[in-house]
């Protein structure tokens, strides 16, 4: 989740970043409307992985020790924070439909984030979730409590019956990652393939099954990472997914610092077009407990606190956060830190006038 009135209450910078005169006098929005107590975006319930993705540093640079989130610390944190309110997510959906939002160039992705990321608590951070021996009484922790779910994983680690049990929990999304419809660039891009690829798509058929037999609401998502422009792996994927009653979309490649083909195309996510927002709009809480204000944060170097140590709203609210989101008005940020040389967005200070014009010049 993310604060959606934060989202509201500022989107008149979004249109000042593109007006030199406007940008100071609206920069202030950005406090005014930072949220007492922030939502959670993403809770990483393990990090623990089979997988070796080239697109993810967890496979050669993430260096912290391994391990999952215990039940009753799961619970401890949820019980701490709100679900989306009704009248809120109300507001929510009138803006985004007013704002135009879902007529953007990657709809499909930007429609998922407005409207999955926007409500569920993302269980998934630099590990696989599946592969969390707890994660079932997670899942029925948050439904008892009232918060959608929400996860992604890789179909090689699919266990049909665990995934019925999680779908019987109260799972509402479930989003299986896939770089086309054969081994090789499974292979390729994500390092591990089951025996043969007729497996992995009779375990996802399996499941879509299960889902209509037994009534689950559990929405089944089918994403493949968009390397190349004009992939004609992507035009396969979506020709094949359209004929199943599942989510399917083709997703910006993500982390791009880490891994680059030549081919790529422009990213196209509504995020991409504007400023990063996490320093103001959420945090997200490693297996650990520690926060991070940014669910690309891999290794905890951005350690705000630990929930398990501090209330949310001291850690928010501490000189830490706030010297935070300094840097990412004033840009500056350190030599090498990870919001500079490890990352995708862009800060808000990049659209300052001034520094729009160094670029340019």
């Amino acid at each position: 989740m993310f604060d959606l009135r934060f989202v509201i209450h500022t989107s008149s910078l979004k249109k000042a970043i593109t007006e030199p005169n406007d940008f100071e006098q609206h920069l202030s929005l950005l406090e005014d409307h930072k949220p007492q107590v922030p939502p959670v975006f993403q809770i990483e319930t393990t990090n623990i992985c089979n997988l070796t993705c080239v697109m993810c540093p967890r496979t050669n640079l993430m260096e912290r020790p391994l391990g999952s989130m215990s039940v009753d610390q799961f619970r401890y944190i949820l019980e701490r924070l709100k679900p989306q309110q009704t009248a809120v997510w109300e507001e929510w959906e009138t803006f985004v439909r007013e704002s135009n939002l879902e007529n953007s160039k990657a709809y499909l992705e930007d429609y998922f984030y407005f409207f999955i990321c926007a409500k569920s608590i993302i269980l998934h951070g630099f590990g696989e979730p599946i592969l969390d021996k707890t994660l079932l009484q997670k899942i029925e922790i948050a439904s008892e409590l009232g918060f959608p779910t929400y996860f992604s994983m890789n179909p090689v680690n699919i266990q049909v019956e665990k995934i019925e049990k999680l779908m019987e929990a109260g799972l509402d999304f479930i989003k299986f990652s896939l770089e086309g419809l054969d081994n090789e660039t499974q292979q390729k891009y994500r390092g591990r393939v089951d025996k043969d690829f007729e497996i992995t798509l009779d375990k996802i058929h399996k499941i879509l099954g299960v889902k209509k037999d037994k009534g689950y609401k559990t929405t089944i998502i089918l994403t493949k990472l968009d390397f190349k422009s004009n992939d004609p792996k992507s035009v396969e994927f979506i020709s094949y997914w359209e004929q199943f009653p599942v989510l399917a979309y083709i997703k910006n490649q993500h982390n791009r610092w880490l891994y680059q083909e030549e081919e790529v195309g422009p990213n196209t996510a509504e995020y991409m077009q504007r400023y990063c927002e996490f320093p103001w709009s959420s945090v997200s809480i490693l297996y650990d407990g520690t926060v991070v204000p940014c669910p690309l944060e891999y290794e905890g170097k951005l350690n705000m606190g630990n929930i398990f140590k501090q209330s949310l709203e001291e850690i928010w609210n501490s000189p830490t956060y706030f010297a935070f989101r300094e840097m990412h008005k004033n840009g500056n940020f350190p030599e090498g830190h990870f919001c500079k040389t490890q990352c995708d967005y862009k800060q808000v200070y990049e659209f300052r006038p001034s520094v729009k014009s160094k670029k340019k010049s």
